[in-house]
């Protein structure tokens, strides 16, 4: 009989065993061309040159390919050896029939506890093996701890991984044998791939390592000693009528409810299933029952029934194992019982004595105590030894039985009084030998006398036996007066042992006023107690009517006082059946440190109330009450709700912070408000805006409106012949609040202009290369990456070589997407043609990849010579056109001109987009300056400029390939 083991004895040799039997044999020296992108590459290569994993025989690894549930049972059986020749009459499950190919190594499975169904009897056949799956089974293989694991998981999706996987997904992460997602999840149900697998085989290998290096030699455990399971109240169906608690439509659910929680208690009351025993199997068997026999509404507020599972399948693990001890057990005492007699021991009997010897010291030693009683072994033994000296006097001393036998009564005579006579009949008999009774043949007169002596006295001592049970029974009962209703059962007892008793064990039995007069007492004390229980529900539920402790306010005050009150007018015995009143005591201490959180909530307000009240009205806020201001805030933003409600109305805050923010404003304006004027220009740029902040203009001498309009900034220089300093007053105004601030400019002398010339309008900036292009082309959407049912086919071509794709599987997405994972397949395909044709991967010409639901096919060269040709019979399903190129470089826009003011020349290159007339003017004063030529830009609006001259005696010149394009002359 093969062994079983469990998951967690799962040692690094199945482990290799399991991931072996993955794929093919094919030799660890192989390259595998597929890997090159994965992330579990380096991992992959260490597990091949160990000869751990291996390729698919084709010098690919399939990294992204899944594993179905019942091929990966199959491969843990047959790496653990387990044994598949013993399966179940009956299935474990309703979707893995008998004929079902897999069917006998996923019954091996369950039995050796490695794997587990889906729940409701359903395996999950032809499903693939997820995330969460794999995370129980290495740690399971570990053999470590995982219990509790699972709270300090802190994925978003937490509440995803299933309650059964949950402590081995922690360990898994505490181990680092597995992590969540960039994006902060887990994704259990994500099916794990094959480079997932060997990444987490390799960590999983080298924490095996260090476990198996720090742990001391293991002591087998010893036979657990059966226990008696605690006995599970039983729940009683609602049978329809009037609800005995609750009100309304709810009446159904708390029935629900109850009748769920007695079940649940059941569940839970059984042992953990590292301690269940045979001895629990009515517990177990029982439990089921309760569960199986509710609604499916009753059965979800049971809720997780692990335990119940798990005790069922170690239930039926120990009766395998019981099984097979008694199997081997029974043998050997076979063998024992097919040895003579002592009596009947001759001398050939010898061999076949000793042969059962050598089998029953080879037992363990739970299978010695099921052979039970070796005397017939042991007997033999002796008798061997004895026989030669006993020859002699067989004769003799068994024709001094013969007649003691002969002389007994027949067996319908025999008596009592005859007792003597038979026993030592017997016991004369007994001391022969198994020759000496074969010399006194039949002995039935013997064996009839004593059947006869032992029923006659089994009759007489069963009766006295009888009513003496009885008798201490009742006699064990209290008197009358000291009877409490926990004796109850004693008396019932009582009384049904009596009542089956017959009328000669009722006589010997006597008197039994104890026992009435107990039953009375128990009716008297039934009747106290339900008048005891219902005063007590009515303190409990006004007890439960309370809100939990962080749910009280001060206006439960009253409803908990006078829970209080009804609570206190109970006996000793109804409180004791209220039970536990934690609600009541707490909402009473919640009440007395509301009142105190309620003056404290008072005081803390007053004192914001004060600072608040202690501010400046609006009219008369000014910028250094900012600290003041912010501090009345903070105070503020401090308090709770609560408080702030005690406050009150805080508009004085509000408006001070509102005059604040507008002297804040007011203050950036001043610090960034500019006025720049040269002396010369027609006009000065006057701001209406600075910082969020209006500004208003005006003259500090309002005589020198003839030189300056201050509405639109225009400067009248004819007539003036000095230099004149005008102050110019600016009004910043921010909400309420307002500043002025003067600014002197000074507007020069009418004076010989400099020589300027005026641009063309330009309308375009964009004077930039178009750089060369690859040939590029976008597929359409990517609704469905399963290419098994719907392969497609087709070819790359950049005019030099044609690449084969080949779609033919369901191309997992593992948290990309549709246009990323085809991107990348197809890659693959260009690749893996490179390495095959001798290309190195850096000189390829095209390329593949992916973005959301599209992918691109693109080659690395530029230009109108970069090409792509798609062909075969499915490039339509994925491209509008088959053929597309790349471009060549367009300098066309570019433009050159040169400007020269007598001595110096600029040479100036426009090829670059320009956001504005304002930067065009900027690059322009660069290249003039840069040259030393005395002449600068000037933008006259949006779409012209101006060249003029640093002084009026210094002409200027335009020449250059572009001028007419920009100037007139």
């Amino acid at each position: 009989m093969k062994k079983n083991f469990k998951a967690k004895s799962l040692s690094i040799l199945s482990t290799v065993a399991i991931l072996s039997a993955m794929v093919p044999h094919a030799s660890a020296s192989v390259t595998l061309s597929d890997i090159s992108s994965s992330y579990a590459k380096e991992e992959i290569n260490e597990l091949v040159q160990k000869g751990i994993i291996y390729g698919t025989g084709d010098g690919k690894f399939n990294p992204t390919s899944n594993i179905k549930r019942q091929d990966f049972a199959i491969l843990l059986v047959r790496a653990l050896n387990l044994d598949t020749d013993n399966p179940p009459q009956s299935p474990s499950f309703k979707d893995v029939p008998q004929n079902n190919y897999a069917f006998s190594a996923i019954e091996a499975a369950v039995k050796a506890g490695l794997i587990k169904g889906m729940g409701n009897g359903v395996f999950g056949i032809n499903q693939n093996l997820t995330r969460e799956q794999m995370a129980v089974i290495f740690v399971n293989a570990l053999g470590v701890n995982s219990a509790g694991k699972g709270q300090n998981l802190a994925f978003s999706d937490v509440n995803s991984i299933s309650d059964w996987a949950k402590d081995a997904v922690g360990a898994a992460v505490e181990l680092e044998l597995m992590k969540g997602n960039p994006d902060g999840t887990f994704k259990p149900y994500n099916q794990a791939s094959r480079q997932e697998v060997a990444l987490v085989a390799y960590k999983f290998l080298n924490e095996k390592t260090k476990i198996d290096e720090q742990k001391p030699s293991v002591t087998p455990p010893p036979t657990p000693i059966p226990q008696t399971p605690t006995p599970i109240p039983v729940p009683t169906p609602s049978t329809g009528g009037t609800p005995s608690t609750g009100t309304g439509g709810n009446s159904s659910n708390n029935g629900d409810l109850e009748i769920a929680n007695l079940v649940k208690a059941a569940i839970a009351a059984l042992p953990a299933k590292g301690d269940v025993m045979l001895t629990d199997k009515t517990a177990v068997e029982k439990a089921r029952t309760e569960y199986g026999a509710l609604t499916t509404a009753q059965k979800t507020m049971v809720g997780d029934i692990s335990r119940l599972t798990e005790a069922e399948a170690a239930i039926a693990e120990l009766e395998a194992q019981a099984a097979a001890d008694l199997e081997t057990a029974n043998r050997v005492k076979a063998a024992i019982e097919g040895l003579p007699v002592k009596e009947d021991v001759e001398l050939a009997d010898k061999a076949a004595v000793e042969e059962a010897r050598t089998k029953y010291e080879a037992l363990t030693a739970t299978q010695k105590a099921l052979v039970g009683d070796i005397t017939r072994l042991t007997e033999a033994e002796a008798a061997i030894v004895e026989l030669e000296a006993q020859a002699a006097a067989d004769l003799e001393a068994a024709n001094l039985v013969k007649l003691a036998i002969e002389g007994l009564p027949v067996k319908e005579e025999v008596v009592l009084t005859d007792k003597t006579d038979v026993e030592e009949a017997r016991t004369k008999y007994e001391v022969l030998t198994a020759t000496q009774k074969a010399l006194v043949g039949d002995i039935t007169r013997l064996t009839e006398a004593e059947a006869a002596i032992v029923e006659l006295e089994a009759q007489a001592a069963a009766d006295l036996e009888a009513a003496n049970l009885v008798k201490l029974a009742i006699e064990g009962l209290p008197v009358k007066e000291d009877v409490v209703l926990t004796d109850k059962t004693d008396v019932d007892q009582a009384r049904t042992k009596y009542e089956a008793l017959t009328a000669t064990q009722k006589a010997l039995v006597g008197d039994i006023t104890r026992l009435t007069e107990a039953e009375a007492a128990i009716v008297e004390l039934e009747a106290q107690a339900a008048a005891d229980l219902e005063a007590a529900n009515l303190v409990k539920v006004a007890i439960e009517g309370l809100p939990v402790k962080e749910d009280v306010v001060l206006t439960d005050k009253t409803a908990v006082e006078e829970a209080r009150t009804k609570y206190e007018a109970l006996t000793a015995t109804q409180k004791a059946l209220v039970g536990d009143i934690t609600r009541l005591t707490e909402a009473e201490a919640a009440i007395a440190q509301l009142e105190i959180q309620a003056a404290a909530d008072l005081e803390a307000a007053n004192l914001v109330k004060a600072a608040i009240e202690g501010l400046p009205v609006k009219e008369n806020v000014e910028l250094a009450d900012k600290a003041e201001v912010e501090e009345a805030r903070t105070k503020y933003e401090s308090l709770t709700a609560t408080q702030k409600a005690l406050v009150g109305d805080i508009t004085r805050l509000t408006e001070a912070e509102a005059a604040i923010a507008d002297w804040q404003v007011i203050a950036l304006a001043i610090e960034n408000l500019k006025v720049t004027y040269n002396g010369v220009d027609v006009s000065v740029l006057l701001p209406n805006n600075q910082d969020g902040a209006n500004v208003t203009w005006s003259l500090k001498d309002p005589t020198q409106s003839s030189i300056i309009d201050v509405l639109n900034g225009d400067i009248i220089r004819a007539g003036l012949t000095a230099d004149t300093n005008i102050v110019l007053v600016a009004t910043i105004i921010s909400g309420s609040k307002s500043t002025n601030k003067e600014f002197v400019i000074t507007v020069q002398a009418e004076v010989a202009e400099p020589k300027s010339i005026l641009s063309k309008e330009i309308t375009n900036f964009d004077f930039t290369n178009v750089y060369a292009t690859q040939a590029r082309e976008e597929s359409n959407k990517i609704i469905s990456t399963d290419f098994k049912t719907n392969p497609k086919h087709f070819t790359i071509s950049d005019g030099n070589i044609t690449i084969p794709v080949d779609l033919t599987w369901d191309i997992p997405l593992n948290g990309f997407s549709t246009g990323q994972v085809v991107g990348s397949a197809i890659d693959s395909f260009i690749q893996d043609y490179c390495n095959a044709h001798g290309i190195n991967l850096g000189d390829r010409t095209v390329g593949g990849y992916g973005f959301e639901d599209t992918f691109f096919i693109s080659t690395f060269k530029t230009g109108s010579s970069a090409a792509i040709t798609l062909g075969g019979n499915d490039w339509s399903f994925f491209f509008q056109n088959n053929h597309w190129t790349g471009t060549d470089e367009d300098s066309t826009k570019n433009r050159t001109f040169v400007v020269s003011d007598g001595v110096n020349q600029a040479s100036i290159v426009l090829r670059q987009k320009f956001t504005d007339m304002s930067n065009l003017v900027t690059y322009l004063n660069n290249q003039l300056q840069s040259a030393s030529v005395s002449v600068t830009a000037e933008q006259v609006n949006e779409s012209q400029f101006k060249l003029v001259s640093n002084s009026s005696n210094t002409d200027i010149t335009i020449t250059g390939n572009d001028k007419e394009q920009f100037f007139d002359n």
